[in-house]
Parts: structure tokens; C-alpha cells; sequence
């Protein structure tokens, strides 16, 4: 999860590879000394299998459970606010809408403005190309080809401003995989079972091959 924090130098950058995703508290030691309070969540409605919602359209997931689990055992009640994606869900903890988004990427652009607990769980990146294209393995692969990211993802926060690299920028995984099996991008960098989920969810499994 993350949490809101003061505004302090950035850290050196780590690898993109892999993202850690962690349970974000907005001002978590605060909390910890202050009397039991509800809390609330924001979270994605779609981002299997971290998050979903069942058929009562209540949040569920990985993330969601864990925060459950954590928020009870602190003595805390937590409620969630659903958002249409991850970025209007960090959005909502940074207008005090939420106090926490689970299951958050961390990353040192995104260590500047919130807190983060130890990491519960690295996810895999990859970069991911049309099955009937040539395999793309590395970053300096990237350079030339027609590159797509999803706003607000670790991996545009490394990526989109590299100059030798050519971005482009939508809102939705399924933008992002759209742009690209239309011939409209030529790649896509995000996090691996992400992408499988999304493919399998839509028929199109098998669609796109990854770097190795």
C-alpha cells in the first residue's frame, strides 16, 4: 500500500524488470498511534487477480483480502472505494478520498509523494509483441519501434521519457493491447500475468508472444 509523505529526492532508479507491489497507507505511522478509526481503500474494478469484484459487486482479489486481513488485525474497519482504473485510485488517496491503495507498484517517482510498506509480492515485466513479429528481448531493442504504455504505470514512469525511445501513452491495458495487435505499436511493456489475464479473458490467448 502506499501512503502520502513529505516531497524529498527521488532515489536511484531501480530495475523495471520487476515491479514490488506493497500496501500503501496515507500517513501509516500516524495511524498506527492514533485511536482505531475506519479506514478506506481505493481500488481498481478490474485488475484481476488483484482486484475484481464479485457478483455482488463487491471489491475482491489478492490485494483486497490481504488489506482485509491486515486492516483487522490492526483493529481497523476498512471500507473501499471502487475506481474505473489504478490511476483515478491513486488519485483518490492523494485527494483524501482513500487513505490506501493495496497491492501498489513501488517505484522512486511514485516514493515521493506516499509511503509503502515491505513489499508483499514481485511481478514480472515483459515486453510483449505480435505473435508474427520479430521476438524484442531488451530495452535497447526498444529503440525504434513504436512503443506502448498504459498512464500511470511503473513502466511509464522508466520509459515514457527516454528520448531514443518512441512512447505512446493511452489509459487502459486493453488500449494498450488493442494498439498493438492492430499494428498500431509494435510493443508493449507491462506486468506479465497482467497481460495473460486480459488475452486469456478475451479469447485472444496466445495473440502476443513476450520476451524471454
Amino acid at each position: 500500500m502506499g501512503s502520502q509523505a513529505p516531497r524529498r529526492k527521488p532515489p536511484a532508479l531501480c530495475r523495471w524488470a520487476a515491479i514490488a507491489l506493497a500496501l500503501a497507507l496515507c500517513c501509516a505511522p500516524a495511524l498506527a498511534r492514533s485511536a482505531p478509526r475506519p479506514l478506506v481503500a481505493a481500488v481498481p474494478a478490474n485488475m484481476p487477480p488483484h482486484f475484481s469484484l464479485d457478483q455482488a459487486g463487491r471489491p475482491t482479489g489478492i490485494a483486497v483480502e490481504l488489506a482485509q486481513r491486515v486492516a483487522e488485525r490492526a483493529g481497523y474497519h476498512l471500507s473501499f472505494l471502487i475506481t474505473p482504473d489504478l490511476e483515478q485510485a491513486i488519485r483518490a488517496m492523494h485527494s483524501a478520498e482513500a487513505d490506501l491503495v493495496p497491492g501498489l507498484g513501488v517505484s522512486p517517482g511514485r516514493k515521493r509523494f506516499q509511503l509503502f510498506t515491505e513489499p508483499f509480492e514481485f511481478q514480472p515485466v515483459h515486453i510483449f509483441f505480435r505473435a508474427s513479429a520479430r521476438p524484442v528481448e531488451t530495452r535497447l531493442d526498444l529503440v525504434g519501434k513504436r512503443l506502448v504504455l498504459v498512464r500511470g504505470t511503473i513502466a511509464e514512469e522508466f520509459l515514457a521519457q527516454q528520448p531514443e525511445i518512441q512512447a505512446h501513452v493511452v489509459d487502459t491495458l486493453a488500449d494498450a493491447i488493442f494498439h498493438t495487435l492492430s499494428g498500431e505499436a509494435d510493443v508493449l511493456v507491462y506486468q506479465t500475468e497482467l497481460v495473460r489475464q486480459a488475452l486469456n479473458a478475451s479469447g485472444m490467448a496466445g495473440a502476443l508472444d513476450m520476451s524471454s
